[in-house]
């Protein structure tokens, strides 16, 4: 099976027989100890179909995985794909709210659960739609998986225009939206990302982004399959942990976000390993300095590419390659990859919305038309709410989230942009800048910082945040207020809660 059959008439199922088929003896995952080769991952995906039969799951019911990154989770995954049964990832650090919002919105009929802890917590919540909350501790030997089925397997064809998965965006705006995307969407979207990375069944990929993100997904457990590929899979991201695993089992392409490369960086400063087998993979889904970049292709000897795109883009729009200008390669997002269009909305101002049209544009909202219909605009191109500019060589160059804008006395402040400039500061060790109501000039800009204990941080940090970038930014985009913070609130993705920040330094400027 070619590329190319992948990208016009194959299902995700396919990949799965297809490797079975190809190279039966061939490792497909491995957590470090255990192994399947992609014979027994198909043997494994397919009994698992029987277990679904069990369960009362049939084509089109929902299934939620509440996994961390383990073996059975890949198995969910394939069985997923065989059976017709759509897949729902839940992140399993999720708090109790946004777990009963997903399971309840998705209408799960089965979830698998790490631990009977969590269980417990879900059957807790009798969920109408719910039939069972089954655990699968990663601990116990695979053959546990298959005790006790009797029911015949319940693996079924698919078209490509079917639903595999609910992906659930993080809810830094509001309440989580069901993402619907089919096999064309996700399978288009892992072979560009694999034919831009050049892999191969020579490659082994490291999950670390978990595999109920549309990153671990999509551009990590898809396209390793599509390339024949090997998986290794970390259960719980540790830098250290990591970079053992890219040591020990060969690692060729290491995804993650600019956070997991940061204490990825630190870690190999403090311990080196040999690192030599990584060749390269993404770095996505926050804003990526060019100083990262540099250091994770000089110091870790991974020649990443930098990516850019949504959830609803299943994920992957453009992507910087190797043969790209240095400075392209560092400073931007990249070009649009092979099928996928970027326009730039003109709203007067340096920088508008991003639009999207690819093969990869989810296929609507679950259960929800009228967002839906909101996220496109009258000529069918996806509204994204992140704001850039295409360069005359075609690189987007990104200024963040709309709704994250400060406007300040009328004029735009780009928070990434004043991020960026703050982050090079030695003595603070992360940043995030919000908008503050002001009754004259509508908006302020405040810096919330984490100042990094071991450095000298100076005693007045407004001025001394103000002097340092004076001259660098116009006056009007420079911090009004800089509060001091413990720590940048994040979700289980990852990616800073600007809202509670706001809030945060609204309550603590109004006592003062």
């Amino acid at each position: 099976m070619t590329l190319d059959d992948l990208r016009l008439g194959a299902t995700i199922a396919d990949v799965l027989r297809e490797n079975a088929y190809a190279r039966p003896a061939a490792e497909a995952v491995t957590d470090g100890t255990r192994r399947l080769t992609w014979k027994e991952l198909h043997e494994a995906a397919v009994t698992f179909c029987s277990r679904f039969n069990a369960l009362g799951v049939r084509a089109g019911d929902r299934v939620a995985v509440v996994l961390p990154n383990q073996i059975e989770a890949v198995i969910l995954y394939w069985a997923c794909a065989l059976s017709g049964a759509i897949f729902v990832g839940a992140n399993p650090r999720l708090g109790h709210d946004d777990l009963e919002n997903i399971l309840r919105h998705s209408g799960a009929r089965v979830a698998f659960v790490s631990d009977e802890p969590l269980a417990d917590r879900v059957r807790e919540l009798r969920l109408p739609d719910l039939r069972e909350a089954v655990t699968l501790e990663a601990a116990d030997p695979l053959t546990s998986l298959y005790e006790g089925i009797r029911a015949p397997s319940t693996a079924r064809p698919q078209s490509r225009d079917d639903v595999f998965a609910i992906c659930y965006t993080s809810g830094t705006t509001g309440r989580p939206k069901g993402v619907l995307l089919t096999h064309a969407n996700l399978l288009w979207n892992a072979v560009e990302v694999s034919e831009t990375l050049r892999c191969s069944s020579r490659d082994a990929f490291l999950l670390t982004v978990g595999i109920t993100h549309i990153f671990g997904l999509s551009s990590g457990v898809l396209a390793a399959a599509v390339s024949g590929a090997r998986l290794v899979v970390l259960k719980t991201f540790g830098a250290a942990a990591a970079l053992d695993l890219c040591e020990w089992e060969g690692v060729t392409v290491l995804h993650g976000t600019p956070t997991m490369f940061v204490l990825e960086l630190a870690a190999q400063r403090r311990a080196p390993r040999d690192l030599s087998t990584l060749r390269t993979g993404i770095v996505a889904a926050a804003p990526v300095s060019p100083e990262l970049a540099d250091a994770i292709r000089s110091e870790l000897h991974c020649d990443v590419q930098i990516a850019w795109g949504l959830t609803e883009t299943s994920p992957a729009v453009t992507m910087t390659r190797f043969d790209d200008d240095a400075q392209a390669r560092r400073a931007t997002v990249g070009r649009p990859i092979p099928g996928a269009q970027v326009h730039v909305q003109d709203e007067g101002f340096e920088y508008g919305e991003v639009l999207v049209k690819s093969p990869g544009v989810f296929a609507g909202y679950y259960n929800d038309e009228e967002l839906t219909r909101d996220a496109f605009t009258a000529g069918g191109w996806l509204r994204t709410g992140d704001l850039g500019m295409l360069d005359e060589n075609g690189f987007l160059h990104l200024k963040g989230r709309r709704k994250d804008i400060v406007i300040r006395g009328g004029l735009h402040v780009y928070p990434d942009e004043l991020e960026a400039l703050l982050a090079t500061l030695p003595w603070i060790d992360g940043v995030a800048v919000v908008g503050i109501p002001d009754a004259v000039l509508g908006e302020r800009t405040c810096a919330c910082i984490v100042v990094n204990e071991r450095a000298a941080a100076p005693a007045d940090l407004l001025s001394a945040v103000r002097s340092a970038i004076s001259g660098r930014l116009a006056d009007y985009k420079l911090p009004d207020a800089v509060l001091r913070v413990a720590e940048l609130p994040r979700n289980p993705s990852g990616k800073v809660l600007r809202g509670l920040l706001r809030q945060d330094a609204i309550a603590r400027i109004a006592a003062h």
